[in-house]
């Protein structure tokens, strides 16, 4: 997900996620897309599941721009993977600072 942990009200934050097979750990593209949910601090949405850009094969990112007066403090991350019937989500997020 997200590489570095802290970030500055009014910096963009690029959330990213890397989709690999679990039977090889190779790079590969969804069949269906990868999105993107971000909640601010308080558990209200940023974002409510909005498509990532590929980048490379296998890698997804999202750009976030935010404002400076913006909610200092954790934002929860979810990415989800859909492929077919297979749906696979991970959680991560990063903190905001002044």
């Amino acid at each position: 997900m997200t590489v570095r942990r802290k970030w500055q009200r009014g910096e963009t934050v690029p959330i990213w996620a890397e989709v690999r097979l679990t039977s090889t750990g190779a790079l590969y593209d969804p069949e269906d897309g990868v999105t993107v949910t971000l909640y601010k601090p308080d558990g209200s949405k940023v974002l409510d599941a909005e498509p990532m850009t590929k980048e490379s094969t296998g890698l997804y990112v999202y750009y976030w721009n935010s404002k400076d007066t913006d909610t200092v403090g954790w934002y929860p991350v979810t990415v989800k993977v859909i492929d077919g019937l297979k749906i696979t989500i991970e959680h991560g997020g990063f903190e905001l600072t002044e």
